[in-house]
């Protein structure tokens, strides 16, 4: 009777204590039913970053969380390579990122608008649980595990998802860069482990990895792989305080989001040649009341001008000079001579009164409010951007990037090209020195127009895509390969390399596509006309000029 009574007695315990077995799907609602609960937390995150075998950086961080309303404490360590590591302390609230860098001149604290709103745990297992069904199960002794491997772009936003917001770099630049990464780069495999405390039903761990196609590097893919591991603790923590001298800092007048949102605050600017013509050669420009041209190589020597309306016969030579990247202002035409290794000259627009402005070799020149532009060549190292007065005095000297390929100005900001095709947007001011990725795709050609950001994207075979200038978003254009494309208010010409580099019109509302001509780049638009190179014979090629409306096409002749 004892016998039978301890065993009795031992089944009522055993059964009270230990769990039945549980589904996938039982423990993932028990464990958002339990997630719904926490309020405060600690954590570690560990994270490895590298790009096509080459390490990024290797962080170190703990902080702790507490919810409603948020606000977050973190410790940061960044080791780039043996000889830098980058210490950083950082504050979160709901939207805002206090920081201070070890690395900065002078160690204060610094505050920033957060790029993404901070999602809870309870939060992050809730979206996720549409996927739920994907996620292979183990029931470990003490734990259960989730995992999941993917390869397909349908787990973009699972992606961005599952990355933790308090997963910070130690300085709003790099922070930056990495959601560009993120957001815009095509994610190529993911891989998801977490694991679920079988007594309380909180995750306690999470491993991450993702691999992101970022473009072309010569004949491979670039890829960014990162792998991040977290581990969670959900023990009761003392409140936390952020000082009142940090908590009441002003955010900088320069931030990041002011960099790439300053349309509002700027006027358009003036430009002695618009973005799409000086990108297609800078051959054709206007003052909107005569049409200036010159071509040095399929022409020759010669500066040309124009009246729309009489551009079939009174096509007028103004000068019989060598040029090239034309611009015009209300007085002058400035142009680099190819013959004088490329210095700077200018004239009165009727071709009179020829002065040379600098005298050192440049390239890309480009005459934006009254100030020139352009790549320094005269110095020892890489070309740099640099500024000078129309009346020839140097007034601003500065380097955006070692090998700057293209760039222009928008909205006080300069959008350049590097020479590994990547484009960079930074602040005009010469002391800020402040540069930031625009976005992960290589980029061929690109053109501002409407505050959109249009671009040939290397990565997908030289088709176009368009990204609003304030980096969030992107939409692809074009499936077929461009070689020359210029944007207008309605559409987008384009030498469709995919057709035997035809000339192409997209109708950006309607998405038609119409065949201008057989052949057709280097185009320039201005007004209702479309200029162009096409071969008129083997070893010949010739200007023609067609309406945007695709009729009437005739050649050009300059004499």
């Amino acid at each position: 009777m004892k016998k039978y009574l301890f065993f009795t007695f031992f089944l009522l315990i055993t059964s009270a204590c230990s769990e039945p077995n549980l589904n996938a799907s039982e423990v993932w609602k028990r464990s958002i039913e339990s997630m719904n609960n926490v309020t405060e937390y600690t954590f570690t995150l560990e994270s490895q970053a590298e790009e096509t075998d080459n390490l990024i950086a290797t962080k170190y961080s703990e902080g702790s969380v507490q919810h409603d309303p948020l606000i977050s404490y973190i410790t940061v360590i960044n080791e780039y390579d043996e000889d830098t590591r980058a210490d950083a302390e950082v504050y979160i609230t709901d939207e805002t990122f206090f920081y201070k860098n070890s690395l900065q001149d002078e160690e204060e604290w610094e505050v920033r608008p957060l790029l993404e709103t901070p999602i809870s745990p309870y939060e992050q297992m809730s979206l996720m649980n549409e996927f739920s069904d994907l996620f292979s199960f183990n029931a470990e002794k003490d734990y259960y595990h989730f995992s999941l491997t993917a390869s397909d772009e349908d787990f973009h936003s699972f992606a961005l998802d599952i990355i933790p917001f308090f997963h910070i770099s130690d300085s709003m630049t790099n922070e930056l860069m990495l959601h560009l990464i993120r957001e815009m780069g095509q994610i190529d495999r993911i891989s998801y482990d977490f694991t679920i405390n079988k007594e309380t039903f909180k995750k306690t761990s999470a491993t991450i990895e993702l691999h992101i196609n970022i473009g072309e590097d010569g004949t491979q893919n670039k890829m960014f792989v990162e792998q991040i591991h977290i581990t969670y603790d959900y023990s009761k923590i003392e409140p936390i305080l952020i000082p009142k001298t940090i908590k009441e800092l002003p955010f900088e007048e320069k931030d990041v989001e002011d960099l790439l949102n300053k349309q509002d605050e700027y006027t358009e600017h003036q430009k002695g040649i618009s973005d799409g013509n000086y990108f297609n050669g800078a051959h054709f420009t206007t003052d909107d009341d005569w049409i200036y041209f010159s071509d040095d190589f399929v022409v020759g020597d010669g500066v040309y001008r124009f009246k729309q309306a009489d551009i079939d016969n009174q096509i007028e030579k103004i000068a019989d000079v060598s040029a090239s990247y034309l611009n015009v202002t209300d007085d002058w035409l400035y142009y680099q001579d190819p013959t004088d290794d490329f210095n700077v000259y200018r004239m009165k627009k009727d071709g009179s009164e020829i002065e040379k402005q600098i005298h050192y070799r440049i390239a890309n020149l480009r005459v934006i409010d009254d100030v020139l532009y352009y790549k320094n060549f005269s110095e020892v190292g890489p070309p740099s951007l640099q500024q000078a007065q129309i009346d020839g005095s140097i007034t601003t000297t500065f380097s955006l990037a070692d090998n700057i390929s293209r760039f222009t100005v928008h909205q006080g900001n300069a959008y350049y090209q590097t020479d590994n095709f990547q484009l960079y947007v930074t602040d005009l001011d010469p002391h800020s020195q402040s540069s930031h990725l625009f976005t992960v795709h290589l980029v061929g050609l690109f053109q501002i127009k409407d505050n959109y950001m249009y671009y040939q994207n290397r990565s997908d075979g030289h088709s176009i895509y368009r990204s609003p200038i304030d980096g969030h978003g992107i939409e692809k254009l074009l499936d077929a390969e461009s070689q020359d494309f210029h944007v207008t208010d309605d559409s987008i010409f384009f030498t469709n390399a995919s057709d035997d580099f035809a000339l192409y019109k997209l109708d950006l509302e309607t998405q038609e596509l119409v065949k201008i001509d057989d052949s057709g780049f280097a185009i320039h638009i201005i007004e209702d006309l479309v200029f162009y190179q096409k071969p008129i014979s083997s070893s010949e090629l010739g200007w023609f000029v067609v309406n945007q409306d695709g009729t009437n096409i005739r050649r050009l002749h300059f004499e």
